[in-house]
């Protein structure tokens, strides 16, 4: 049996692309410590949002947290500076935070997808799926071709263990990004869960082509090569899932 450590992998960096974009003429190359420099003695919004989106580039999240405070404490009108501090706080896995901010975000960006597919991430890591899904739903009738939505919808369908709808979004978003790794990934899990081994080999082996350096792929079709008695190819995978560093 796979174990829950196979549940870990993790969320592709898509999923924010909306985030960390204050302004167009913030430089992605600016450094923090320049930055604390530059607004060492500034009262601006504009100052504190760049350094929000500098610490939130480098990994500094609380830092980036304040920054963010502090500018919405000057100009609270600036719908960004809420979606980009939800991002941080999602970051902190301060998740009640992080759906207010997206909330907040929504309620002055109502027809972006990003606040409600970002805000349905953040209720899925509080398990609360339903919530998630009521976000998905909006995030993909806003944008039919958001494929992130369409994988995090069915990553919810999974943990509510309605396979089919799972199974029918993992489908749409492979259509969508036919390099969607990681939804080939949980496809088959899917698949797996369900005893349909001969599709989920199907989807650990894509999995395998765009991924081969990720153990947890070969130990998962290794599983599916022993459910149906091939032993030999189930031996094989484990071996490799070991070699590349996956143990069970």
């Amino acid at each position: 049996m796979f174990n829950k450590k196979m549940l870990a992998k993790l969320i592709t960096a898509s999923l924010f692309a909306g985030a960390l974009t204050f302004a167009p003429s913030v430089d992605h190359f600016v450094s923090v410590p320049i930055l604390q420099a530059s607004v060492a003695h500034a009262e601006s919004a504009s100052d504190y949002f760049k350094l929000g989106s500098a610490y939130n580039k480098a990994g500094q999240y609380s830092e980036a947290v304040e920054a963010y405070s502090r500018g919405i404490q000057i100009d609270p009108g600036v719908p960004v500076a809420y979606y980009n501090r939800g991002y941080a706080y999602h970051a902190l896995q301060n998740y009640d935070a992080a759906i207010a901010d997206f909330t907040k975000y929504i309620q002055m960006e109502p027809n972006d997808e990003d606040g409600y597919r970002s805000r349905g991430f953040s209720y899925s890591k509080l398990r609360n799926y339903n919530e998630a899904i009521n976000d998905y739903n909006k995030a993909i009738q806003l944008n039919s071709r958001d494929d992130v939505s369409y994988y995090l919808r069915a990553r919810s369908y999974f943990d509510l263990k309605q396979y089919d709808q799972a199974i029918a979004d993992f489908d749409v978003a492979v259509q969508l990004d036919p390099q969607y790794e990681v939804a080939y990934f949980y496809r088959g899990l899917v698949y797996y869960k369900i005893e349909r081994f001969s599709e989920a080999i199907a989807d650990f082996n894509k999995a395998i082509e765009l991924n081969p350096t990720d153990g947890i792929n070969y130990h998962v079709r290794g599983l599916c090569y022993e459910a149906l008695g091939d032993k030999a190819n189930a031996q094989a995978d484990y071996a490799k899932a070991k070699q590349l560093g996956y143990n069970d």
